[in-house]
């Protein structure tokens, strides 16, 4: 299974922390770090359930990040914050599946601007 949310809600408006918007920062989370969650939840539940295969292991989920899930930025904190817990689900998730044999892993791409 892959979980392959990356919303910044603030893109077209970034704004320093003292002037960020809750609302926009319940929009990353929600959409960020708690669409993760509930996949790995769903998914391992059903992993769990699932016959090994000839290996001994059930399934991988894995879950595409962020370079900001390891790093920050400037005027982006709902973004960063949002993806700094979804690495966090991601580590939970891998301790609590690997007595199951799941595999849970993150991709944690960076980006290039190119300019149009």
């Amino acid at each position: 299974m892959i979980n392959n949310a990356g919303v910044s809600a603030e893109a077209d408006n970034p704004r320093p922390i003292w002037d960020f918007s809750q609302e926009i920062w319940d929009k990353d989370i929600a959409l960020n770090s708690t669409g993760v969650f509930l996949g790995c939840k769903y998914a391992s539940a059903q992993m769990i359930q699932q016959d090994h295969v000839p290996c001994g292991d059930r399934d991988w989920i894995v879950n595409i990040i962020s370079v900001f899930g390891l790093t920050g930025a400037a005027s982006i904190a709902g973004y960063v914050a949002s993806k700094h817990a979804t690495m966090g689900v991601t580590k939970v998730a891998a301790w609590d599946c690997a007595p199951h044999r799941i595999h849970v892993n993150a991709i944690c791409p960076g980006y290039k601007f190119i300019p149009f």
